[in-house]
This record gives C-alpha cells, sequence and structure tokens, in this order.
C-alpha cells in the first residue's frame, strides 16, 4: 500500500497529541483508519512497527527535555516535539468545562449568601511521591522464561522488550547488509525465534508469544521492578540558605 510510506508524520502527530502514558497502538491505528477512509487491518504488524518507533522517538525527546528542566506539555498531555509551536500569541487552549452553566447569581442575596454559593469543593489531595498507575503500551509483562532468560527479568513493558532488542542487534552487527529489514540471528535469537533470519515486523509478532499479561497478584511486584530499573528523574533540592557572597 504505496500510502504506508507517507503516514509516519501522521502517527506521530496523533501520538504527539495523545497521553503517552494511556495511548495504545489499537487506538493509534484506528484514527488512522479513519483518517485514511480504509481498513488497515492487513498491514496491521507494519503500522505497529512505525507506531512503536516514533513512540520511541518521542519518549526519548520528553527524557531529554525533562533532564534540562523544561515543561514540555502538549495540548493532548503528551510531549511537545522540537519545531512544533503555537502560533504567535496563541497559548496553550483551555480543556473545556463539562456540567451545566453556572446559574445567573441572585443581585438580592445578602454577601455571604454569594461566597457559600461560590464556594466550590476542596480538591482531593494527590502525594507527588505516590507511583503511577502504569497503562497502555507502558504496562509491564510478565515475560516468558526464554525472554527472561535474555534479558535477567521477570517483568517488562513491551516497548522495553522491543528497544532492548534492537540495541542488542545494533551492537552486534545482525542486521542483514543486504536487506537491513531481516536480522541475521546469533544463538540467543534462535533461541528465542526459532530461526537463523527473522523478519523484523514478524519478530514484533512473535513476542507475543514471549509477553504474558499479569495475574492481579502481580502487578504489584511488577511496577516495583520496572519502577526500580527506570527510575523516576530526581529533582535537586533546594536550599533554604540564602547563597554565600
Amino acid at each position: 500500500m504505496s500510502e504506508l510510506s507517507n503516514i509516519q508524520p501522521r502517527i506521530r502527530e496523533i501520538l504527539t497529541n495523545s497521553d503517552l502514558s494511556s495511548v495504545t497502538a489499537k487506538k493509534v491505528r484506528r484514527q488512522l483508519e479513519k483518517d485514511m477512509g480504509v481498513s488497515l487491518s492487513a498491514h496491521k504488524a507494519r503500522i505497529d512497527e512505525m507506531i512503536m518507533d516514533q513512540f520511541y522517538k518521542l519518549h526519548d525527546e520528553f527524557k531529554k527535555k525533562q533532564g534540562l528542566g523544561g515543561q514540555f506539555d502538549s495540548p493532548g498531555g503528551g510531549v511537545q516535539v522540537p519545531g512544533q509551536h503555537y502560533p504567535s500569541g496563541a497559548q496553550n487552549p483551555e480543556p473545556k468545562k463539562r456540567g451545566r452553566p453556572p446559574k445567573a447569581q441572585d443581585p438580592t442575596a445578602s454577601p455571604p449568601q454569594q461566597r457559600k454559593r461560590r464556594q466550590r469543593r476542596a480538591k482531593r489531595v494527590i502525594d507527588p511521591n505516590k507511583p503511577k498507575r502504569q497503562t497502555g503500551l507502558n504496562k509491564p509483562l510478565r515475560l516468558s522464561p526464554k525472554l527472561s532468560a535474555f534479558f535477567s527479568r521477570k517483568y517488562m513493558p513491551r516497548t522495553d522488550v522491543v528497544k532492548g532488542l534492537w540495541i542488542y542487534i545494533k551492537a552486534n552487527n545482525m542486521q542483514d547488509p543486504a536487506d537491513k529489514r531481516y536480522i541475521l540471528c546469533d544463538q540467543k535469537f534462535n533461541d528465542l525465534f526459532d530461526t537463523d533470519r527473522l523478519y523484523m515486523y514478524t519478530m514484533n509478532k512473535q513476542l507475543n508469544d514471549h509477553l504474558i499479561k499479569l495475574e492481579p497478584h502481580e502487578v504489584e511486584a511488577a511496577e516495583a521492578e520496572v519502577s526500580l530499573h527506570n527510575p523516576p528523574p530526581i529533582e535537586p533540592p533546594v536550599s533554604a540558605e540564602p547563597l554565600a557572597q
């Protein structure tokens, strides 16, 4: 399908305007199908690979910018991509408020009554140190025994698994020089995928056999292991003492 070569910018745009902690490949594919007016089910594996590739790029850009101490929120809650700016004088649009419009104020009411009507329910206090529950592409999964032995881990998100496999592939020069879409498997990859030459999109599909959905009793341990290997950035403490002149 010739249109597939031109959808990467649209995938990036969809991810940029989505919450990266909860977006899924299925949601992105559905949006693409809606935009293009055709079914993309026959190209699911290839499109999923494109989505993962753009996800990694945005994720890495966000982490680099986080390290610089900046704030890069996009209108949809994801990361703002370099080069994407709002028009001059424009601001991040406010989200639409749901519910009924406020009633007109009674001019005959006394000031205490007016203040009472304007009172709002106190906001729930959120603990900033409480780890955020991981969902979507970032949710932890249990690794098969073979994949667990490969990474020396029991639980990992799918994104980290794919990223780790590609780091290993490139570090060991395993891409076929004649066609880099194919991977020339060493013994470790042969043990995982049971083949000597592996198509990159087939690898992503075969990972489904090695990634198992968590049982309820595993969730806490899995999130703890993932947090251990991917700790949140630590902000330096701010001293209350004035700086020495």
